[in-house]
């Protein structure tokens, strides 16, 4: 420590230098704390009730609402309609074949067909609230598997000597904690806006649940119920891809951002050292650091279409 009163220039220097140093040391933990701390796990394993907030399953009773006083008298009036049409359909075929046991036949299982699909109609919301328990119990089950939040994040840069460093190299390596803790500000927003988007999607999908429900039996639109079938499935699914790529996130971060032959190969970097073995491994691994945050960002944005593809293609 150089004495203010011998050398106050350098001093100056040095206490500036200093704070430089702390403020960088601070900005690199705060974005890999930030980035740790990304662990949305309430909303991805949560209950029927309290997928979207835990406000008592006021949302969900909402959705229902409208399930069963709004949709479900538009399914259930397409299903008759449609019913209707297939009667006509029978008695149009029974005309041309001139006989009366095969369309008796194939009216009984309309009307068998009826029951099932007006069963199906009336109680599509709490199929689609037990599917998604069912698939919950897969992600209650990784969540135990993984031992989820066991990771930790230390800082990545630990400066020993600012003076040596100099402002330059300091400022240089405040840009690029401030480049990486933005990127580790946008992968926690859109962490927290997909979990909270798939929460919406599964009270949503469960809304309009008696529409495709009223088409399953019918060859015409029985695509259109298969596909909401896997849409939603594929949508509760996209919690387990969620949590397994915030587990493992930090994981393959920290395994990099701890290394203390990176850490002082990017200080030789900022401070314009030559770029031999040390500096370049550093630098390649900063890039990858950056990299990791941008695919995470970008497959948690995905994560619905992966769990698609999972299904099918759906």
């Amino acid at each position: 420590v150089v004495d203010f009163f011998t050398n106050p220039i350098e001093a100056i220097n040095d206490w500036i230098c200093g704070m430089f140093a702390d403020l960088v040391e601070s900005i690199f933990a705060f974005a890999n704390g930030l980035l740790g701390a990304i662990s949305p796990t309430s909303a991805l394993t949560a209950t029927w009730n309290a997928i979207f907030a835990d406000d008592g399953g006021q949302f969900a009773k909402v959705t229902r609402d409208v399930a069963n006083n709004v949709i479900q008298p538009c399914a259930k009036t397409i299903l008759a309609i449609v019913i209707l049409m297939q009667l006509f359909k029978i008695a149009s075929e029974m005309d041309r074949n001139g006989g009366t046991l095969p369309g008796v036949r194939e009216v009984f299982k309309l009307f068998v067909f009826c029951a099932v699909s007006w069963f199906c109609v009336s109680n599509a919301f709490d199929i689609m609230r037990d599917l998604y328990e069912l698939i919950r119990l897969i992600t209650g089950s990784a969540y135990k598997e993984l031992a989820y939040g066991s990771g930790s994040f230390g800082s990545p840069i630990n400066i020993e000597d600012p003076g040596a460093i100099g402002l330059g190299g300091l400022a240089m390596m405040a840009i690029l904690g401030l480049f990486h803790f933005l990127l580790a500000f946008i992968v926690a927003i859109i962490s927290h806006a997909v979990v909270l988007g798939r929460s919406l999607e599964i009270y949503l999908f469960a809304m309009f649940a008696p529409m495709p429900m009223a088409m399953f039996g019918f060859e015409e639109t029985k695509s259109w119920a298969v596909g909401y079938v896997k849409n939603f499935v594929a949508v509760c699914l996209s919690g387990v891809i969620i949590m397994v790529l915030l587990w493992l996130f930090p994981i393959v971060l920290d395994s990099m951002v701890n290394d203390q032959e990176w850490q002082h190969g990017l200080i030789k970097v900022v401070t314009g050292a030559a770029l031999d073995d040390q500096g370049l491994t550093a630098l390649t691994t900063f890039i990858k650091i950056l990299a990791t945050d941008f695919i995470l960002a970008l497959m948690m944005f995905n994560s619905g279409n992966l769990a698609q593809r999972i299904l099918g293609g759906a």
